[in-house]
């Protein structure tokens, strides 16, 4: 009926201020009875003016303002008039009850501002009930009470927090911080300020429940009602979440690793290069940083957000896995499911679009143990006399293995602690447990994230979820938040100073700390069965060996750790054994039936490795070493052996006593010195597909 009234009963409300149906006179009734054929044409308030007494009337007959019959009172006469006539309908008006229907003035009651709670949540919500009720009375006048699954704490919560990472930031200086001031939020004044003038105006956030598959909060745009700030960079009334498709960048990763983890190609502790390369003609993948690690494991590679090796990794594993996952998962493409394959090895780095609401479902099946629970926005109907209309979710399903989910929480659940991640841990992790000056980190929330940044930062993501908590009746949190424009323009950050990790990374950790505050703290549960650990060699995955400078305890689903029935890493891949049988990195081991162009590539590298960190190759890559490393595991094998370094010789005894034997160093090469250049932390973004 217009200004959000559904129901005729609302109608009378809105327009009259009647409460009681049956107070309506005829020709209010009239009214209203025509406002549903066209609600904007007949607008009441559209056509009101201000009597002498200060009332809002529409006039029933030619104002200055007005040189014409107002159009709804003409419908209202119509109506009147065939009333009258009586031909067939109930209700008949006498002559003199018509004469005084017409000439009744309209008096419409003020018009106060009619506001949704949740807005885009209840026209996403709709969608659901609209299907529930398909077969009985629509929904606008069937007098149905929904209750939903949303929380409204949550919800002001996430209306906030994205607020304060779009809106806030746009304000000039001193209304910037005055809004930081009259909303709370100093706890996050210095990443607020970080996005100010970044010319990044719109956001949205999902959360929803992993145990339920319950929506607990919905935002679809910074904010529905704020008409005020719209611009071709932001569209309020546009449903992002919901609606749009966007780019998830690397938070799409973590599923091409899980069905790598499902079909037995890969594990955590697979080796992968980190080398610029030719993929397709003329097509050179960076990381965001540029720089090129050489031999880095899944973990690593994950953990750090590198591109080049999940590109590898799709090529092992195979499009056609992935998207059978992203089936299974309910994420759809939006122009069908043959896009991915389209998209060929660039689908690794999330350069196809993919819907938040869709994909916030598919990490919440990472977070229950690979059960994917239907998206669930309504938790009972009751028609207008009060029977239950039946609400029936779809059954629960599994979509990943529950070992692959939980490899998958294992290795996101570092990037949201500073002492395992030291680029992502410091953005994203959440601080509001209880503190313990004793036990370093005791306030910190163990949670799993992943953060996605598309091409020229148009697209900034960020998705994961809290551990599950103790109590199996209690909600587990999965997030998700988008930032950018509506016109997918990119940001004033083209220098990449601003990344996911900063804007939405920073929203999502805001919105989950105070969300869950008063919360126990949970922690990640052991491993299932079926997943065990072993020790492997730490540069080239494998079982340890006369080759091994260092090992590390890893992670396998039973069967795929070195030496199992289904081993999926051999030992000393990453080795060859040289000039007097010492062992050298020879990372063309690593991928023996790769195409020319990528053995080509892994040359290129060794060449400029052999002189150290910094050196660039001419498709743009820097040699470099892995975070937090100061070599690639030993010697880059030279090309002839008067190349070869030499040992280091052991220290001759000066025969003097002590208190005990003179140490032996350790065998191989002398570690080279760190990597001067610091990489800029970043999360990268995805590189386009070849045309």
């Amino acid at each position: 009926y217009g200004h959000g009234a559904y129901g005729i009963a609302a109608a009378a409300e809105v327009y009259f201020g009647v409460t009681d149906l049956k107070l309506l006179t005829p020709a209010q009734a009239a009214i209203l009875a025509g406002l549903p054929q066209s609600p904007n044409t007949y607008d009441l308030y559209k056509w009101a003016e201000t009597d002498a007494a200060g009332q809002l009337v529409v006039p029933i007959a030619p104002t200055t303002l007005h040189p014409e019959v107002a159009a709804p009172v003409k419908r209202r006469n119509k109506i009147l008039e065939n009333l009258e006539a009586g031909d067939g309908h109930f209700i008949r008006l006498t002559p003199d009850q018509l004469d005084q229907a017409l000439a009744e003035p309209i008096v419409l009651h003020p018009p106060t501002p009619f506001q949704f709670k949740a807005p885009q949540f209840v026209f996403y919500m709709k969608h659901q009930l609209d299907a529930l009720l398909a077969d009985r009375a629509p929904v606008e006048r069937g007098g149905y009470r929904v209750i939903t699954t949303l929380d409204m704490s949550a919800q002001g919560l996430a209306e906030k927090y994205v607020a304060a990472g779009t809106i806030v930031p746009n304000l000039p200086t001193d209304q910037m911080e005055a809004q930081i001031d009259l909303q709370g939020l100093g706890q996050d004044r210095r990443w607020i300020e970080a996005l100010h003038n970044t010319d990044i105006h719109n956001g949205s956030l999902v959360a929803l429940d992993a145990r339920s598959g319950q929506i607990l909060a919905y935002v679809g745009s910074a904010g529905y009602y704020r008409d005020d700030l719209a611009s071709p960079q932001f569209d309020p009334k546009y449903d992002v979440a919901g609606t749009a498709y966007r780019q998830p960048g690397s938070a799409w990763k973590p599923i091409v690793y899980a069905a790598g983890f499902d079909e037995g190609l890969v594990t955590p502790g697979t080796l992968l290069l980190d080398v610029v390369t030719e993929f397709t003609r003329d097509w050179f993948p960076h990381d965001a940083d540029r720089r090129e690690r050489g031999p880095v494991l899944m973990r690593d590679a994950l953990t750090y957000s590198l591109n080049i090796p999940a590109i590898r990794a799709l090529d092992r594993i195979g499009v056609d896995a992935v998207s059978t996952l992203a089936t299974n998962m309910g994420i759809t493409f939006p122009r069908g499911d043959r896009q991915l394959f389209q998209a060929g090895l660039a689908g690794a780095i999330g350069t196809v679009e993919v819907n938040q609401v869709e994909l916030t479902s598919g990490y919440a099946a990472l977070a229950n143990d690979g059960v994917q629970l239907p998206i669930q926005t309504i938790l009972s109907i009751t028609d207008a006399i009060g029977n239950p209309v039946p609400v029936t979710p779809e059954a629960p399903h599994q979509v990943v293995g529950p070992q692959s989910a939980w490899l998958m929480s294992d290795i996101l659940k570092d990037s949201t602690d500073p002492a395992l991640n030291t680029v992502f841990g410091p953005r994203l992790q959440i601080v509001n447990g209880p503190v313990d000056p004793l036990v370093p980190g005791r306030g910190r929330r163990p949670a799993a994230a992943k953060t996605g940044t598309a091409n020229d930062l148009r697209d900034l993501l960020a998705f994961g979820y809290l551990a599950p908590p103790a109590d199996p009746a209690a909600p587990q949190i999965v997030a998700s938040v988008w930032t950018g424009n509506s016109d997918h323009s990119a940001p004033n950050a083209a220098d990449f100073s601003i990344v996911a990790a900063d804007g939405p990374g920073r929203i999502w950790s805001a919105f989950l700390r105070e969300l869950s505050r008063a919360w126990p703290v949970a922690a990640f549960p052991a491993p299932p069965v079926g997943v065990v650990q072993a020790t492997i060699d730490a540069w080239s995955g494998g079982a340890p060996g006369p080759w091994t400078r260092d090992t590390r305890t890893e992670y396998f689903i039973d069967g795929t750790q070195p030496g199992g029935a289904r081993q999926v890493d051999p030992p000393g891949l990453l080795y060859t054994q040289m000039c007097n049988n010492r062992w050298f990195v020879d990372i063309t081991k690593v991928e023996p039936l790769a195409p020319p162009s990528w053995q080509s590539a892994d040359g290129g590298w060794m060449a400029r490795a052999r002189l150290g960190v910094g050196h660039r190759g001419e498709d743009g890559g820097v040699t470099a070493h892995l975070f937090g490393r100061t070599d690639w595991g030993g010697f880059i094998a030279p090309i002839d052996c008067s190349q070869a370094p030499q040992p280091t010789p052991q220290p001759t005894p000066d025969h003097t006593p002590g208190p005990g034997p003179t140490p032996t160093p350790p065998p191989g090469p002398t570690p080279q010195p760190t990597d001067a250049p610091t990489p800029k932390p970043t999360d990268p973004p995805p590189t386009a597909a070849p045309s």
